[in-house]
């Protein structure tokens, strides 16, 4: 009886030994689009400024690197301007695991902005990834609403920030556009 007792006993800890892990090697939807968007990208930056009718469109590369406090994502944009000057700028993504929400700055900004995900679709299976985030902010010294669509497919991403000012419809600002570099 003692050694029944004991085989039963090994038998649970070795079948629930094996069965624990699962739980825990799941990856969050917000890992799996991190390690999508990690490495290099080049592509273009297309601006429209309220200046001007007709858009830029300036060559540009993209490095995307886990941030230093390892919960987001650090990106590193560089990309020539018409007089020929380089730019370089930077800007911090954090996203909620279950990619419901999302905070997001430059690295000049002093608070990152809040955005809720209105819209997720895709994803899985190999489909391409589309997340719609909105949130309050400021555009050109005025409240707005913020929309940003990201679309990452396999080996390349967009990204498109619209800006609604009061009483009016939301308007263009600048698309990214990337393929993956490496």
């Amino acid at each position: 009886m003692r050694q029944s007792l004991s085989a039963l006993l090994v038998l649970l800890l070795v079948v629930s030994c094996v069965r624990a892990p699962s739980r825990f090697t799941r990856a969050q939807p917000r890992d799996v689009l991190y390690s999508e968007l990690i490495g290099q990208w080049r592509g273009s930056i297309e601006v429209r400024s309220t200046d001007r009718m007709v858009p830029q469109i300036l060559p540009s590369n993209l490095t995307v690197l886990p941030a230093p406090d390892r919960d987001g994502l650090e990106l590193r944009y560089r990309y020539g301007k018409e007089s020929g000057t380089v730019v370089q700028s930077s800007s911090h993504w954090h996203f909620g695991r279950a990619l419901d929400a999302a905070q997001w700055g430059g690295a000049l900004d002093q608070t990152l902005q809040h955005y809720a995900v209105v819209e997720r679709s895709g994803g899985r299976d190999g489909e391409p990834l589309r997340l719609v985030l909105e949130g309050d902010g400021v555009e050109d010294n005025r409240p707005a609403r913020i929309r940003q669509t990201l679309e990452v497919r396999t080996g390349s991403l967009q990204l498109r920030k619209e800006v609604q000012v009061a009483g009016e419809a939301f308007s263009f600002r600048h698309a990214l556009t990337f393929r993956r570099a490496e």
